[in-house]
């Protein structure tokens, strides 16, 4: 990395992503808009040609002609936030399979492809799927990620220090508001929730209407918002229903929209017997600590003073947020 790119946050991911392009036709990197997917494609091949679905000038082809459109492209072709044009998916099947070469494709999406109405073809066996998440803790400080690793093997010393102590870095409430996105991280605090709040309008107003299409997408985000104040939570319609005042049907709908969207992700139960795995109720997690903060009201200092009476919802429940783009899927 020159000293002209000094910003530039590596990503864990990366080396996953690589190997992928080393043995598959097609690459899809999925995750939260404003993770780092667009950056991070483009700095896995320099070369390659980057063409974003988010200019009309390729939407528009890409809509009226997939086929056309695809026939178009290189060889070897970056397509930046795919899920805009779903039925290209199919012409990229079909192109595949007339030339299988490794690397071929490498695509970004914000939505989960595999959930979106109009996409009939999976690309099974022809795509391998990487998701990215907002930044961890690890990847900020430009370190190995080795927390669990650490946790397991019993490595960790217990200590007693006060919450506000700075002289090693931010304190873990601090860590949690601050959240993994990139841009919302170099901002100031309050400057950093700005950004949250205008980043969920701009998907609701966006994504929701017209990805999802939902007709009320308010109603989603007012459900993101109670879903925030009980990250961490076991999955409970009912309750969720009864607060948000919409049916159990519309609920669970809309909690398919937030996870197709990458807002919110589904964490099963770790149970020694597979079959409880699949049985007991998953918890809901707001994708990012930071994000969850926002919606919560919940600033630094509240954040402190809820880890000292231990009765904070964001601060018990946040560190999977923090912690979890550099734990390896299983």
């Amino acid at each position: 990395m020159t000293s002209s790119d000094d910003s530039y946050v590596p990503r864990s991911l990366a080396p996953s992503i690589l190997e992928a392009m080393s043995d598959t036709p097609v690459v899809c990197l999925l995750g939260p808009r404003q993770c780092g997917k667009s950056t991070l494609a483009m700095r896995l091949d320099p070369e390659r040609l980057f063409v974003s679905l988010d200019e009309s000038r390729y939407l528009d082809t890409a809509l009226d002609d997939p086929d056309g459109f695809v026939r178009s492209l290189p060889r070897r072709v970056t397509i930046d936030e795919v899920q805009r044009a779903p039925r290209i998916l199919r012409a990229i099947k079909r192109s595949v399979d007339l030339d299988r070469q490794p690397g071929r494709f490498l695509l970004t999406g914000s939505t989960n492809l595999l959930l979106l109405p109009d996409v009939d073809e999976s690309l099974a066996g022809r795509m391998e799927i990487a998701r990215l998440q907002p930044l961890s803790e690890s990847e900020k400080e430009r370190r190995p990620g080795r927390f669990l690793r650490t946790l397991l093997s019993g490595g960790f010393e217990t200590a007693i220090r006060g919450e506000t102590g700075t002289a090693h870095g931010p304190t873990l409430a601090g860590r949690i508001v601050a959240g993994g996105y990139p841009e919302a991280v170099r901002r100031r605090p309050a400057r950093s929730r700005a950004w949250h709040r205008e980043y969920v309008r701009s998907i609701v107003e966006r994504d929701v209407r017209d990805v999802a299409r939902v007709k009320e997408a308010d109603d989603v985000a007012r459900l993101l918002e109670l879903l925030a104040l009980r990250t961490g939570e076991l999955r409970n319609v009912s309750v969720l229903a009864n607060e948000s005042k919409l049916g159990r049907a519309t609920v669970e709908r809309y909690l398919q929209v937030l996870e197709r969207l990458f807002l919110i992700r589904r964490l099963s139960p770790w149970q020694r017997h597979r079959a409880k795995r699949v049985i007991k109720a998953p918890k809901y997690h707001v994708v990012d600590s930071g994000l969850a903060a926002t919606l919560s009201d919940l600033g630094v200092c509240a954040a402190e003073r809820h880890s000292a009476s231990d009765a904070g919802p964001s601060q018990s429940r946040s560190p999977a947020s923090v912690l979890r783009p550099s734990i390896p899927a299983a």
